[in-house]
């Protein structure tokens, strides 16, 4: 059978090994015929060539039990509990095509003597020893329990070679006579169960690992088990599975189907099980299931990632739950790509953080009726992240006192607009609509949301999103990262009056092709980045910076640049001492005429050992338009102001660089560059003497190629500042 995949989903799942064909027995390896009651055959190979059976069994007087080690010895056992060890001689056993030799061992008695169990055991000074069983075929009567028989991980020995084993037709001793018995088995195809075992009380990892098993038939009485936890995990072909006729007392399916190929499945009703974690997770194939009923006294129920990754699950109806019962559905649908439709029980109480990725990934999903109230749940979280085909949804009314909204839609791009409730009080709107590429409105509860820590990536590539209405307060958002990103049509947004906490602006608005206009805080005294923030806002006129902001700032690079249509700006007024980088602050601001307060960039001292200095890389380049003088009292590593030709001048008419502390100018050469600009000889003799006014440097550059005034200077003007280390070109 195929599973589909969404052609939007980013990757290609591994398809699942095909199963191969009904098992079919070596032809040359020795007959073995279903042993008679009392017997136990064994077919092993030199791929290990010593062994170590444990027998118990009783009798009537004297009698013994033997074992025939299928090379010409025979032990006779007369302890009725003993441990008994034998070598084979490599290579001196019946040869098959596999490349080894095998041997067949029979264990007999006595008229008289009764086996009551027998099994593989670690050979004495060998520790964690795998075995070369090929088969195991035991007559009845012949073992009580098979806990651990062949565990990888806790049992005494593993047999990854084993690949069919018979069971007695009753094992009716108690407990758990299953538990991990063929863990890591992963040779395994054919297992023959015991008709009966009534008394049994666990499966737990009975198949796990065990990746060739194809089918496997439970006792219909084993009534009384309690745990189906990781029963058939990693059972990668294994196609069907007949299931006991009553689970009245499973209590956990934690993992029991995961990693199957099993297609559908009906499971009769379970009552007291509270533990469905990833029960059918990554099972490729699966298209059906059915869940006869859930339970019936109100319990605390873990649906956390039941169904991930079920590529082919189409439906699932939840049967009535008890009225009261507290679920956690976490990832529980996670990828399910062509799920279409799911109905949440609205009887029940949701835990506070169990709703979170519950459809994540479900690319078909189309409908999602939710509960009006979910007032325990406090998280969101990418509940409905990359459902491509979600047009419309209606939140709960009722949620917990807090929610977070982290991721809740990112992706949906199918979605045209979203309501969230008035009466929810936001924690977090961290990339909430992050790729809703066709959401046109949005609405975010009015008044104040002082809980929302970060709404970075709220709103990236919104593509769109015309206008955005903020609450009024939002005074412990910490970050505007990527806020608004790539909403191309985005015209207009305020933010609220008081952001004091936030720490980064880091490209809030970039790509914001329409961009018209922006409020900004008048205050955002705990933001350190400003880099990209309006990037490529095309149609921005004029910008006005928060008024203050705090000294530590440390990064304005690409902050306006490529905003064509930018004629003034005006920065905060703090002094921002830290900042490092200009780079590229407004390259490609082709009409901006007027800077206010960029003298406030970069650290203004002039003392000895203060190192922080700006790279103003690109600061000014294709800044044509700009009028103003620029009087610059920070430390500089490089500063540019270049028009790109004399056709293409920037109209800075004056420069002034008034630091005159040690160490600046480490930047690449040209340290300083005014090419192609418009100041004249003056306002360059002007320049010349600020930088004379500098220490004396080492092997620097400062282009004035094109400035206006270049012709007019005299080799004693240009003496100035040689004679202090420095290059000119032009």
């Amino acid at each position: 059978m195929a599973f589909k995949l969404p052609s939007k989903n980013p990757y290609i799942q591994n398809k699942p090994v095909v199963p191969p064909p009904g098992y079919t027995r070596p032809l040359d390896w020795i007959a073995i015929l279903p042993p008679p009651a009392n017997e136990v055959f064994y077919l092993v190979s030199d791929i290990a060539t010593r062994y170590t059976l444990s027998t118990t069994f009783t009798r009537l007087a004297s009698q013994n039990i033997y074992i025939d080690w299928g090379d010409g010895e025979i032990t006779t056992v007369s302890a009725t509990s003993a441990t008994t060890t034998h070598t084979y001689t490599a290579g001196a056993g019946t040869a098959c095509s596999r490349g080894y030799t095998t041997w067949k061992i029979r264990v007999y008695g006595d008229p008289g003597a009764t086996l009551t169990d027998i099994k593989f055991t670690q050979t004495p000074n060998f520790v964690n020893t795998s075995i070369g069983i090929l088969e195991g075929h035991h007559g009845d009567g012949t073992l009580v329990s098979a806990n651990y028989l062949f565990s990888l991980i806790t049992g005494p020995l593993s047999a990854p070679y084993l690949e069919y084993f018979k069971f007695p037709s009753i094992m009716s001793a108690s407990g758990a006579l299953f538990a991990e018995s063929f863990y890591g088995c992963r040779s395994l195809q054919v297992v023959v169960m015991p008709t009966s075992a009534a008394n049994n009380t666990s499966f737990v990892s009975t198949f796990n690992a065990c990746s060739k098993l194809t089918s496997i038939v439970l006792p219909s009485d084993c009534t009384l088990v309690t745990t189906y936890a990781n029963a058939f995990v990693n059972c990668f072909n294994l196609q069907s599975i007949t299931m006991p006729t009553s689970m009245n007392n499973v209590t956990s399916l934690s993992n029991t189907f995961q990693s199957t190929q099993i297609q559908n499945i009906k499971l009769p009703p379970l009552p007291l099980c509270t533990n469905y974690t990833n029960t059918f997770a990554n099972c490729l194939y699966l298209t059906y299931v059915k869940f006869t009923s859930f339970n019936i006294t109100p319990l605390t129920i873990n649906f956390t990632n039941t169904f991930s990754g079920c590529f082919n699950l189409q439906e699932f109806i939840f049967p009535p739950f008890a009225n009261t019962s507290t679920l956690t559905f976490i990832s529980t649908f996670q990828n399910c790509y062509n799920i279409k439709n799911i109905t949440i029980p609205s009887n029940v109480t949701i835990a506070a953080t169990g709703f979170t990725t519950v459809f994540s990934g479900c690319s078909s999903l189309q409908t999602v009726k939710l509960p009006a109230s979910m007032s325990a749940v406090t998280s969101l979280v990418s509940v409905f992240t990359n459902c491509y085909s979600l047009q419309s949804i209606d939140l709960p009314t009722t949620v917990g006192a807090t929610i977070s909204l982290a991721s809740t839609f990112q992706g949906c791009t199918s979605l045209s607009r979203i309501v969230i409730p008035d009466s929810y009080i936001i924690t977090s709107l961290s990339s909430t609509f992050s790729g809703c590429i066709n959401v046109h409105t949005i609405t975010l509860p009015s008044g104040l949301q002082n809980s929302i820590s970060t709404i970075a990536g709220a709103f990236n590539n919104c593509n769109n999103l015309v206008n955005l209405t903020l609450p009024s307060s939002m005074t412990i958002c910490s970050s505007l990262s990527s806020a608004f990103a790539t909403c191309y049509s985005l015209r207009t947004i305020t933010l609220p009056a008081t952001m004091n906490n936030v720490t980064t602006a880091l490209s809030a608005f970039s790509n914001c092709f329409s961009l018209q206009s922006v409020t900004m805080p008048t205050s955002m005294t705990a933001c350190t980045i400003y880099t990209s923030t309006f990037l490529n806002c095309y149609c921005i006129n004029s910008i006005t910076m928060p008024a203050t902001t705090v000294a530590t700032v440390t990064n304005f690079s690409q902050c306006f640049q490529n905003c064509t249509s930018l004629t003034s700006v005006t920065l905060p007024t703090t002094q921002m001492t830290s900042v490092t980088t200009i780079n590229s602050i407004f390259n490609g601001c082709f009409v901006l005429r007027t800077i206010t307060n960029f003298n406030k960039l970069g650290n203004t001292s002039a003392l000895v050992g203060n190192v922080t200095y700006m790279d103003g890389t690109g600061a000014l380049t294709g800044a044509y338009l700009i009028e103003s003088s620029i009087t610059t009292p920070s430390k500089y590593a490089k500063f540019d102001a270049a028009g790109a030709s004399a056709i293409a001048k920037t109209q800075l008419t004056s420069l002034r660089l008034t630091n005159t502390g040690a160490g600046q100018w480490g930047g690449v050469s040209p340290q300083i560059n005014i090419s192609y600009s418009n100041l004249d000889t003056a306002a360059l003799n002007t320049l010349f003497a600020d930088m004379a006014a500098m220490p004396n440097v080492t092997s620097k550059t400062i282009n004035i190629t094109g400035a206006t005034g270049t012709a007019g200077l005299s080799a004693a003007n240009r003496l100035v500042i040689t004679n202090k280390g420095w290059t000119i070109t032009g």
